[in-house]
């Protein structure tokens, strides 16, 4: 339903139908995550973020149906929702469990690695209410855009060491 629905929406643009069939995609990925308990993993962060990725596939589905169906909402928020949120916040997600698993380490989520995702995810926030909120456009896309830059840093910063050296189980 959500790939039939976007290639409506990449055909039509934010018609009425492309809005209906988007927003009936949203709820049913909401239903899809609900089955997923992700709130079982709030112990595991690097786990919990995998949820927290895909939190952002519903929420920018039914921001994108929305504007379909005329409600006041840019079709940026969806866009940056999916892309941000749900794109940037899995891969890494991903980055961040490959690196462990392929350099030989536990699979654990260090206090530098909680602060990227907590960046990220706040950046997708910051940009998503930046379109939403026009008054404050400026200020909220810099802070989104210095989250962006943090989570990225903080990356670099606990997982380059790691790459750089041996395995730690050789």
């Amino acid at each position: 339903m959500t790939a039939a629905a976007l290639a409506l929406w990449m055909v039509e643009g934010s018609t009425r139908t492309a809005g209906a069939a988007i927003l009936l995609a949203g709820i049913l990925q909401v239903a899809r995550l609900a089955r997923w308990r992700g709130w079982r993993t709030l112990a595991s962060p690097i786990v919990l973020v995998l949820h927290l990725g895909y939190v952002w596939v519903p929420l920018g589905l039914l921001l994108l149906g929305a504007t379909g169906l005329g409600a006041p909402v840019p079709a940026s928020a969806g866009v940056h929702a999916l892309t941000v949120g749900a794109l940037a916040g899995m891969i890494l997600a991903v980055m961040t469990r490959a690196t462990l698993g392929h350099t030989g380490r536990v699979l654990h989520a260090g206090p530098a690695t909680r602060a990227s995702y907590l960046a990220l995810h706040l950046a997708a926030t910051s940009r998503i209410c930046a379109t939403l909120i026009p008054a404050y456009y400026l200020p909220l896309l810099h802070c989104s855009a210095a989250l962006w830059v943090a989570a990225s840093g903080l990356f670099l910063f606990a997982y380059a060491p790691l790459m750089l050296r041996p395995r730690a189980d050789n």
